[in-house]
C-alpha cells in the first residue's frame, strides 16, 4: 500500500500576503486594459456612427508612399482628399501661403510655402466655429500611414458621420494642414493669415508618434477645465493624462502641443490627442497600413464625433471661464479629474496620513529602520 501524504495547511501570516499579492496583480491587469482600444464596428455599421473600418480605403489612397512636401504622393493625397471633401458635398478652399516659425529658444527659423485645405459644414445658428484639424504630409523616410494619414481618415469618417446626422447649431471646420513635419507651417499659415481662423472656438488636433494604442488626451489649453469636462461627460471611451498638457506648458521650445499651440495662441480652446505604442514605426518604412491599428482610429474618432455633436449644439460664444483640471485614467473608460487647485491640500493631506502611517508602525513595533 502506497503512502497517504496530507499538505501542510497554508500559514496563516501568509494569507493577508498572498491576497495582497493577488490585489496588486489584478490591479496591474485592470491598468492594461486602459491599453487596448475598443475594435471598430463593421463598414455596415449606421451611417451616422463612426467607423474605422470605412476608413481602410481613404487610408490605403493616401499611404502608398511618403507625403513629404514637394514629393509626387504629397501632390496626390492632397488631389485626393479635394475630391473626397467634394463627394461629402463640401466646398473646399485651398489656401497657398508662405509662413515661417521659430520655435522658442530655436537658434533658426522654419520656412516655406504650404497648401492647405479647408472645408465648412455651416451650422444652423452658429455661435462659433470647431476646428478638425489634420496634416496630411508625412516625414520622407515613410508612408506616414498612422503619422498622419490616420488623422486625416480620422476627420474624413468624422465629417461623413457628422453630415449623416441631424445639423448642428455651430459651424465645423476641417482644415488639412501642410508642412507639420518642417515645424507646424500650414497651421501657423492658416492661423495667421485665413480670415476662417478668427472664428475658431475650439480646435481638436491629432497627432501620432506609433501606430498602435489608446488614443491620449494629452494636450491642452490654459483654462481647459470646462473643456476637458465637456469632453469627459460624452466620449465613450476617453483615454486622458494631465502629464502631458504639463509638458506641453513647461517644454514649450518643443512645441510638443504640434499644430493644436497655433490654435491656443491666437485664443482658442484645444484638445489634442495622440496614440504613442510601437514608437518604433514612427518616421519608417514601418509607419504603413498594415501596421496602423483601426483600434487606435475608432477610439479616437467614436470620442470625437461625439465631442463634436455635444459642442455643436452649445453656445460657444458664453463658455465659462475655468481653471486646469488634473486627469488621469482609474479603469479603462474611466477617467479622474478634478481641480488643478486641490493638488496641494491633497499632496499635503496625503503627506500627513503617510506619517501617521510611519509614526504609528514604529510606535507599535510593526515597522522598523531596518525594514
Amino acid at each position: 500500500m502506497g503512502r497517504s501524504t496530507v499538505e501542510a495547511p497554508v500559514p496563516a501570516q501568509w494569507v493577508p500576503r498572498l491576497a495582497l499579492l493577488l490585489s496588486l496583480a489584478l490591479a496591474v491587469w485592470v491598468g492594461t486594459l486602459s491599453l487596448h482600444p475598443p475594435a471598430p464596428p463593421s463598414a455596415a455599421a449606421p451611417p451616422a456612427d463612426f467607423s474605422a473600418t470605412r476608413t481602410i480605403p481613404h487610408l490605403a489612397a493616401i499611404a502608398r508612399e511618403s507625403r513629404a512636401i514637394g514629393t509626387p504622393g504629397h501632390a496626390t493625397a492632397r488631389q485626393y482628399l479635394l475630391d473626397q471633401l467634394r463627394a461629402l458635398g463640401l466646398e473646399p478652399e485651398v489656401q497657398v501661403a508662405s509662413a515661417n516659425l521659430r520655435f522658442s529658444g530655436a537658434d533658426y527659423f522654419r520656412a516655406g510655402t504650404v497648401t492647405n485645405l479647408m472645408a465648412r459644414i455651416p451650422g444652423t445658428a452658429s455661435t462659433g466655429t470647431i476646428a478638425l484639424n489634420a496634416h496630411y504630409d508625412s516625414g520622407p523616410t515613410g508612408p506616414g500611414a498612422s503619422d498622419c494619414g490616420s488623422c486625416v481618415v480620422t476627420v474624413l469618417e468624422t465629417v461623413r458621420a457628422i453630415l449623416a446626422g441631424p445639423a448642428l447649431r455651430n459651424d465645423v471646420l476641417v482644415v488639412f494642414t501642410d508642412a507639420e513635419e518642417e515645424g507646424d507651417l500650414g497651421a501657423v499659415a492658416f492661423n495667421r493669415e485665413h480670415p476662417w481662423a478668427s472664428d475658431v472656438r475650439v480646435a481638436i488636433n491629432y497627432e501620432a508618434q506609433g501606430t498602435s494604442g489608446p488614443a491620449l488626451l494629452y494636450a491642452t489649453g490654459s483654462g481647459n477645465g470646462w473643456l476637458v469636462n465637456e469632453f469627459l461627460r460624452v466620449a465613450p471611451a476617453p483615454a486622458a493624462a494631465s502629464l502631458g498638457p504639463e509638458l506641453t506648458r513647461l517644454l514649450g521650445g518643443q512645441r510638443l502641443a504640434c499644430d493644436l499651440q497655433d490654435y491656443l495662441d491666437r485664443g482658442a480652446a484645444g484638445l489634442g490627442f495622440v496614440y504613442v505604442q510601437d514608437a518604433f514605426h514612427y518616421h519608417t518604412v514601418l509607419d504603413n497600413v498594415a501596421n496602423t491599428s483601426l483600434n487606435s482610429i475608432q477610439q479616437e474618432g467614436a470620442n470625437t464625433l461625439a465631442l463634436v455633436r455635444h459642442l455643436g449644439d452649445l453656445d460657444l460664444a458664453a463658455t465659462p471661464s475655468t481653471g486646469d483640471r488634473v486627469f488621469i485614467n482609474l479603469l479603462p473608460n474611466l477617467v479622474l479629474h478634478y481641480p488643478q487647485a486641490w493638488v496641494v491640500p491633497l499632496a499635503a493631506l496625503l503627506s500627513a496620513l503617510t506619517v501617521a502611517l510611519l509614526t504609528i508602525g514604529l510606535r507599535r513595533r510593526r515597522l522598523t529602520g531596518r525594514g
